[in-house]
């Protein structure tokens, strides 16, 4: 086929459309038919010569693309399918009209109209592209441009013969100007060409069983069958457009012009070296091509799976057209689609050779085990449960945003026994997963719906208004095979009748094939959203957590173990949801969260919620201290108390991290609860704190104000690396008593002390000292010792660099103890020396100790 080829070269349109003879009786129609054509085609030519303008990466969509289908269409149907000139004219015009959306110029507000679809902002927000990203030529806007055109091309390709553009005298032009054939046709031709961008099955769906279209008075053809078929008509442009991958659509000046890269720069490579389409003997379709290099092998891949996309096309046409009495194509399917050695008999390779072989995952259950369990979670298996709360909180939330109500949803949490089985359910009013996302998504590990473009699709206009998931990795789902072999998913998509709700049963981990139900009655859900339910699979020890402490038992010290209530793990997990959480482990519903109620409880049972294993006497110990953190503004974003416990205390009484109520992460030194960013690794645990410098400092004063007996050098370490530089600040002991900064800036004042002398750490035991014998040490009196604490060392909760980052140190603003007291003294005593030397420091067994010291001189 040459580039100068046009649609009247092809036999369809000779045919069908072109004058048969003087004794033709429906030449008259025939003509009519043509004109109207012809007319259209001249109108579309100057619409579709913009889509290579604003998506250069594209193939080539001009009118080439538009007449080649004419070519590939004799090669599917033959000489002898059953077709009529009307349908003919339908079919010509779909042609015109499936891709020539893809242009800003086919949208009634051209580029300010796309930029205000929800289309649109729904790929900025989700890719959280800036302003300058944004501008006309940059990376961003290509593609937004390309993926908003690409979702919404086929969609106003149905609009097109109902739109109008003002012509120069101000009169309205259309694409198909004959009045008559545009109301009769044109809402048909309209949906047919946009169904090119839909599932075969909706095709189906929606014309199988539809009777055929009459012709139009008019056309005066009565006795004449030119009914027009919408089903047979809409499977032939899906198969006719897609086996049209030759090199007219990729031609070598316009790539030397384009330059195109990535995926884009595959697709043009190797449709440039295909030949028109063709069918062998076996009436299977091929394409001829030049060798493809090893450079080129990713082109080479890309055609392959193309040509088995093109295979698939055919296969299921003719399956559904010979279902539904239609005429079947000429075309069985593609060659080779099925055999790489047979499909490289015509698309050749040189210098490599393609093997059938894609990565596979042989051990899906190992793999599952590893990165979406117990490798990844540790022994934590009651993480899992966490991972539900989280994907329910954000279909709720993704709910409340899509129907505008702030306050909807719960989520209900069970432990149910079943034929001596315990099940866990985790139940929701959320948004609901169709049965698309429960197969094609939620099983396809590592893939996240949130992230996904299919999101955009389920979910017009949620990621624009805002919706930001906490979960972002795509395989949470999986680390409930941690708590058992056996789940249950039980959804029903919002805004879809009840009888769509489905179950997908996922049986032996996933050794075995997952199946789809119907939920009988007694097991489906009132109300749209999704429970997830878990044979775990050694009872109630497949969650919950058991603590071992120790206390007095009969008058005597022992351990105690505890094992805590499905409602104590519920309310560790999710302790600042706004989202009320009920839980049930007998016939009662207990409100374990209510939305946001953390920001109101006593300091005694917020803590209590999060530290479900300690004792009342630390509970005690810290309510008094706790206070909340407040942001600019007034905005509650924590509340909290700074632990004085040692470096060595149990990570179970670390401060809790919170992502959108959930728990994230946890850092030291702190008692409470702060308000976090998400997770960034895999496992879950890494997160930092969501505050500024300054509501940090204005907490970190208001502890120190509020320690009372319990200000010591542990208090100043962590209230000093927040900075706070008060003379008041304790920072160790002389001579056994505690001593402040200005405590020791007093004492120094005496006339008769020339120098202090700081120990700094603990002392070490020497070699040639046992270590009963250096258990009698103790310090000069004239040293301050400081080991209570590490005053050296900046205190950083156990987050690395995150304090560094929001509270930077410097000369003036010192945020170590040691560093505040040197700032201080040099303050007082502007004379005074400080340096670092070996000092005797005390004494073991009357052997002295020696370590390096702060010292400080006159």
């Amino acid at each position: 086929m040459s580039a100068n080829y046009t649609y009247r070269d092809s036999n369809l349109w000779q045919k069908y459309l072109s004058p048969q003879g003087a004794d033709d009786k429906h030449k008259y129609a025939r003509a009519r038919l043509s004109s109207s054509f012809e007319k259209t085609h001249t109108a579309i030519v100057p619409l579709v010569a913009h889509i290579s303008q604003e998506l250069p990466s594209l193939t080539m969509h001009d009118v080439t693309h538009v007449d080649a289908l004419w070519a590939v269409a004799d090669v599917l149907l033959g000489a002898d399918f059953q077709i009529n000139p009307i349908e003919v004219y339908v079919l010509g015009i779909t042609f015109l009209l499936h891709d020539s959306a893809t242009s800003s110029f086919a949208f009634p507000n051209g580029l300010h109209g796309l930029f205000e679809t929800v289309q649109w902002k729904d790929f900025v927000a989700q890719n959280n592209f800036s302003e300058h990203q944004m501008q006309r030529g940059e990376e961003g806007y290509q593609l937004a441009l390309f993926e908003t055109l690409r979702l919404l091309h086929s969609e106003q390709a149905a609009e097109l013969l109902v739109q109008s553009w003002p012509g120069l005298d101000g009169h309205p032009r259309y694409l198909l100007e004959d009045l008559e054939l545009r109301n009769h046709y044109g809402r048909e031709i309209g949906r047919i060409s946009a169904s090119h961008g839909i599932d075969a099955a909706a095709v189906e769906s929606t014309w199988g069983y539809v009777p055929p279209i009459p012709p139009h008075s008019s056309l005066q053809v009565e006795g004449a069958n030119w009914s027009v078929d919408c089903l047979k008509l809409a499977l032939l442009l899906r198969c006719i457009d897609a086996a049209h991958i030759d090199s007219l659509r990729a031609p070598d000046m316009q790539a030397a012009l384009t330059n195109p890269s990535g995926e884009s720069k595959n697709h043009w490579v190797f449709q440039n070296k295909l030949s028109v389409v063709a069918l062998n003997n076996k009436r299977e379709l091929y394409w001829s091509g030049s060798t493809f290099s090893v450079n080129q092998s990713a082109a080479w891949w890309r055609c392959f799976e193309t040509a088995k996309m093109v295979d698939k096309e055919v296969r299921v046409a003719n399956r559904m057209l010979s279902n539904h009495g239609r005429p079947v194509l000429s075309a069985t399917g593609v060659m080779g689609a099925g055999d790489i050695s047979e499909f490289i008999k015509n698309v050749p390779v040189e210098g490599w050779q393609p093997i059938d072989f894609g990565f596979q995952v042989s051990q899906v259950g190992s793999v599952i085990e590893k990165f979406g369990g117990a490798k990844l979670y540790g022994d934590k298996k009651y993480l899992a449960l966490k991972e539900l709360i989280q994907n329910s909180s954000d279909a709720i939330r993704a709910r409340r945003l899509h129907a505008a109500k702030k306050t909807h949803g719960r989520i209900d949490i069970s432990l149910s026994e079943t034929d001596g089985d315990v099940w866990l359910n985790v139940q929701d009013d959320g948004i609901g997963m169709s049965e698309y996302v429960l197969t094609d998504i939620l099983l396809d590990f590592g893939r996240s719906l949130w992230k996904d473009p299919a999101f955009r699709q389920q979910w017009s206009g949620l990621a624009s208004k805002g919706f930001t998931p906490n979960g972002q990795f795509g395989i949470g789902f999986f680390s409930v095979f941690m708590l058992g072999d056996e789940i249950k998913v039980t959804s029903w998509r919002y805004g879809t009748d009840i009888e769509k709700q489905v179950v997908l049963h996922l049986r032996n981990r996933v050794l075995e094939r997952p199946i789809l139900l119907t939920p009988v009655a007694k097991d489906r859900l009132t109300e749209p959203g999704t429970r997830i339910s878990i044979r775990l699979a050694e009872g109630k020890k497949s969650l919950l957590r058991t603590f071992t402490s120790y206390g007095l038992v009969n008058k005597k010290f022992a351990s105690i173990e505890k094992t805590e209530s499905i409602e104590e793990l519920v309310a560790y997990l999710a302790p600042t949801l706004d989202i009320d959480i009920f839980v049930s482990s007998t016939e009662e519903d207990i409100c374990v969260i209510r939305a946001n109620d953390w920001k109101e409880l006593p300091p005694g049972a917020l803590l209590k919620r999060l530290y479900p294993q300690s004792s009342a006497a630390i509970i005690e110990k810290y309510s008094s201290s706790v206070r909340n953190i407040y942001e600019t503004g007034g905005d509650i974003i924590g509340r909290a108390s700074i632990s004085i416990e040692s470096r060595s205390i149990s990570s179970e009484l670390d401060g809790v991290l919170v992502h959108q109520g959930i728990v994230a992460g946890q850092c030291k030194g702190i008692l409470g609860v702060l308000l976090s960013d998400n997770n960034s690794d895999l496992a879950r645990g890494n997160a930092n704190p969501v505050v500024s410098a300054s509501a940090l400092t204005l907490w970190a004063h208001e502890q120190l104000e509020s320690s009372g007996k319990n200000k010591v050098p542990r208090l100043s370490e962590r209230v000093a690396s927040l900075g706070v530089s008060d003379s008041s600040l304790i920072v160790g002991k002389l001579s056994g008593s505690s001593m402040s900064i200005s405590d020791l800036i007093e004492h120094f004042k005496d006339d008769s002390i020339e120098e202090l002398v700081f120990s700094m750490d603990q002392p070490e035991c020497p070699s040639d000292m046992s270590v009963d014998t250096f258990e009698e040490f103790g310090y000069f009196d004239e040293i301050v010792d400081l080991s209570d604490c590490n005053s050296t060392n900046r205190f950083d909760f156990g987050l690395k660099d995150w304090i560094g980052k929001i509270l930077p140190e410097s000369d003036d603003h010192p945020k170590t103890l040691l560093n505040v007291l040197k700032v201080k003294f040099s303050s007082s005593f502007p004379n005074s020396e400080i340096f670092y030397e070996y000092r005797n420091i005390g004494s073991a067994d009357d052997i002295t100790i020696k370590e390096n010291c702060l010292v400080i001189k006159k």
